[in-house]
């Protein structure tokens, strides 16, 4: 059965992200149903589903999360800019 899970995504710039863990599952699934004839497209996507960190260590080391289907940017109400605190300022030219 097509899992519903989201994997979040957090960049170093704080821009947070979702794709869908079923996208994962089916990437490695097919991968391995494909190379080991030892075992199918079910009992892998099974097995990734039920074992989130490997789908994780397998987006990470096997797809590009930026060319995924799935992939949403969470929104984020912008602050208030009176809630805002200046750290610096400065003249430029």
């Amino acid at each position: 059965m097509k899992t519903t899970k989201k994997i979040k995504l957090t960049t170093e710039c704080g821009r947070e992200f979702t794709v869908d863990l079923h996208e994962v599952a089916e990437n490695r699934s097919v991968y391995y149903a494909e190379k080991d004839s030892e075992t199918s497209y079910d009992s892998e996507y099974d097995f990734i589903v039920s074992d989130e960190n490997y789908a994780i260590d397998w987006m990470q080391n096997n797809m590009d999360w930026y060319e995924m289907d799935s992939l949403k940017e969470i929104s984020v109400d912008p602050p208030m800019l009176s809630d805002l605190e200046i750290n610096d300022m400065e003249i430029v030219k």
